[in-house]
Formats: C-alpha cells, structure tokens, sequence
C-alpha cells in the first residue's frame, strides 16, 4: 500500500519538475541566459532546453510500464503452468513447458529493465496470507 503511494507521489513530482525545468528552460533561451555554443543552430538549443527534460520523464515512465507489464506476465504464466501441474499434467507436458518458457522469457525481461521479480513475488505472498 506505502509503495503505491510513494510511487504516485514520485511520479506527480517527476512530472512537476520536468514542466517547471522545461518552463524555466524556455524563459531562459529566451532572456539569452543560455549559451549557444558556435556553429550549433539556436533552435536545436531551444528545443533541446524546452522538450528534454518532459521527454525525459517520459522515458523513464515507459520503462516502469514495460517492466511491470514483464512482471505481470511472468506472474500469470508461472499461474498457468502451476495450475497445469495441480491438474496432473507432466513437466513435459507442452503447454507446461510455453507457460514456463514464457515465465522464463518475462522474467529476463523485467530484471533486464531493473525490476526485481523476487521483491514482487514476496510482496504478493504477504499479501496473500
């Protein structure tokens, strides 16, 4: 619960400080308190000083929403594939083995992006006891 709200309370403050650098960005080309170094065209500084910093923050928002899609995925399939095993089938059976290699497949995914799928597992068991 404390880490969703820390987590909406972080991405609303991502999002201020990236509108108000942009913000103040922009005033300063403007006011030409920003130098431009020779042979680099004005609006490529502007540009950069204005959009950077939202486009910033919004990279880094769609790296959380792919790793938690990762996670997500890799928590359904390892579902299927356990229910598959209560049901009788095999570890050799080939549906066992796409949901695990799926499993597999998000897992990297997700750790490749920085987010531990072990820390989401234990949460999910404390919640569920």
């Amino acid at each position: 619960m404390t880490q969703g709200i820390v987590s909406t309370i972080a991405d609303n403050t991502g999002a201020v400080v990236a509108g108000g650098a942009s913000s103040l960005g922009a005033l300063a080309f403007a006011a030409g308190q920003i130098p431009i170094p020779a042979g680099l065209p004005s609006e490529l500084v502007w540009a950069a000083v204005t959009f950077g910093p939202p486009l910033a923050y919004f990279g880094i928002a769609i790296l959380k929403a792919t790793a938690s899609y990762h996670v997500t995925r890799r928590l359904r399939a390892q579902e299927r594939a356990n229910k598959l095993l209560e049901a009788g089938h095999a570890v050799d059976d080939d549906d066992v083995e796409r949901h695990l290699d799926a499993a597999d497949h998000h897992a990297s995914w997700a750790s490749a992006l920085g987010h531990a799928t072990s820390e989401v597992d234990s949460a999910r068991k404390r919640k569920a006891s």
